[in-house]
């Protein structure tokens, strides 16, 4: 045999041998595609193109249950049904921990930073000063949302054929810089861009550094991101607004007559020691910008996509919304009166997703749930939000995109508040499920509704390829929506 073929045998024969090593506790867990080591590399592959279909295989064998499923580098443990989702979502954080599986995934030591992990008080401030202050901050929000489209997409007498997604990156980035920053950082176009663009460099980055060896991560993270660049260019925006506002609080301590309501203010009340530096508070809102504006982004785009799909679905839509503000304005109790608008924004979520995994978790030490699985130290442990979703234990016709569903759903008893677009549980989890459900979720859907309600009143809508819901992309277990499908927009006519 020739030197090559010497070479590959003992490569797959390393392949194997690690194989075997690292992934025996795994055994008894039934698999989807192949098992063997090295043919699970084609299974892999698989999933990285199509997600589901392997996903909806393992649910279809093992409903109920659990199954893992092939990455690159790594098996994931996917539980189903009602009983295991909540037992893993009660799950202890020094058993099944949620902080420690996102930063593996993202390699988030080495994208974000470990005070990222270690210092994480932003969660709190979102969770509680956030949530709290949306009915004081919803006029600059709805300020800013007329003020952005009519920057970034105006409205035009003939149709006009826009890449939905570039315009609705720039108009998300701008509404959550408007609460973040406020005015005038979160209009500067080099602010925008850094916090568009921070995310797909941490998910790139966090790829390419999960492929390679622990101990090369370190020096490779010197190569494959720009945590510093994107801190230094945050800094040359917020390092004049912070030292004025340093001021500002030394004068007037709590009495301060014009305090900024945002976030770049919480952050710098309640940050201390190296945190209330300069740098480490330019990273938080890189961190903050890289959970809010991708995700709000690819559901809004998923919300017109399926809005110009069907233009049917506009007018009743319309119709709510010109009623709620005729009786009271742009407020709080006007967004939390159309039922409408959050149905559709919910139907849109479970139908459309942008991630195939949700709820994941690392385990800390062995796991065993109640059916007997066995969950070894070290696994990622996650839930099936596409199957969950057209599960029909829990969703009449799961499969039939129905805009009014939750909106009807809300009029039985004991069910008003239990189907809103906010409301995780077992079976809606985009935004997770428990203690660790996304803490921005009542920010987001807040901002999605004042974008839906804003668009149906000023613009008439439909694709550019008409009745046709873009196919979105996949990769692992991703599906963003598609960032090249055309929306035609025109000034509302009726």
């Amino acid at each position: 045999m020739s030197v090559p073929t010497y070479v590959a045998l003992g490569a797959a024969a390393f392949l194997y041998i690690r194989s075997r090593v690292r992934f025996a506790a795994y055994d008894s867990i039934p698999s989807v595609g192949y098992a063997f080591p090295l043919l699970s590399y084609i299974s892999a592959c698989e999933f990285f193109f199509n997600p589901n279909k392997l996903l909806e295989e393992g649910y279809a064998k093992h409903r109920n249950g659990a199954f893992k499923i092939p990455f690159f580098d790594s098996w994931h443990v996917v539980v189903t049904g009602r009983k295991l989702i909540d037992e893993l979502r009660q799950a202890k954080d020094d058993e099944l921990s949620f902080a420690e599986a996102v930063a593996e995934q993202l390699q988030q030591r080495h994208t974000m930073g470990e005070a990222s992990i270690t210092q994480a008080y932003h969660i709190a401030i979102v969770r509680n000063e956030l949530t709290k202050s949306i009915k004081s901050i919803l006029p600059d929000i709805h300020e800013e949302v007329e003020a952005s489209f009519a920057d970034i997409l105006p409205p035009t007498e003939d149709w006009t054929s826009v890449v939905a997604m570039q315009k609705v990156l720039q108009i998300v980035a701008r509404l959550s810089g408007r609460a973040f920053v406020g005015l005038p950082i979160c209009r500067d176009p080099d602010y925008i861009d850094i916090s568009i663009n921070y995310t797909m460099k941490v998910v790139v980055g966090g790829q390419l550094l999960g492929l390679l060896p622990s101990f090369v991560r370190g020096l490779a993270s010197r190569f494959l991101t720009s945590r510093t660049e994107s801190v230094n260019r945050v800094l040359k925006h917020i390092t004049p607004e912070v030292k004025e506002r340093r001021k500002n609080m030394e004068l007037y301590g709590e009495d301060w007559p014009d305090r900024p309501n945002d976030m770049l203010q919480w952050l710098m009340e309640a940050a201390e020691g190296s945190e209330a530096e300069l740098p480490a508070l330019a990273q938080k809102l890189l961190v903050l910008n890289f959970a809010s504006i991708h995700t709000s982004s690819m559901a809004c785009v998923n919300i017109l996509y399926q809005l110009a799909a069907k233009p049917e679905y506009i007018q009743p839509l319309r119709e709510e919304v010109e009623a709620v503000i005729a009786e009271e304005g742009w407020s709080k109790s006007a967004l939390q009166k159309m039922r409408k608008v959050d149905s559709f924004i919910k139907e849109c979520q479970r139908c459309h997703g942008f991630s195939s995994l949700t709820m994941d978790r690392k385990a800390l030490k062995d796991f065993t749930f109640s059916d007997g699985t066995f969950i070894p130290k070290g696994a990622i442990v996650c839930v099936a939000s596409r199957v969950t979703h057209t599960e029909g234990e829990y969703y009449e016709d799961p499969f039939t995109f129905d805009p009014w569903r939750f909106a009807r759903m809300r009029e039985e008893e004991g069910e008003a508040t239990k189907q809103m677009a906010t409301t995780a549980s077992v079976a809606y989890v985009p935004f997770g499920f428990g203690r660790h459900a996304c803490p921005g979720r009542f920010f987001a859907v807040a901002e999605l509704k004042m974008i839906l309600a804003h668009v149906v009143l000023n613009y008439d809508m439909k694709m550019e390829k008409e009745g046709v819901f873009p196919e979105p992309m996949y990769f692992q277990q991703s599906s963003p929506p598609s960032h090249s499908a055309k929306v035609l927009f025109r000034k509302r006519q009726a």
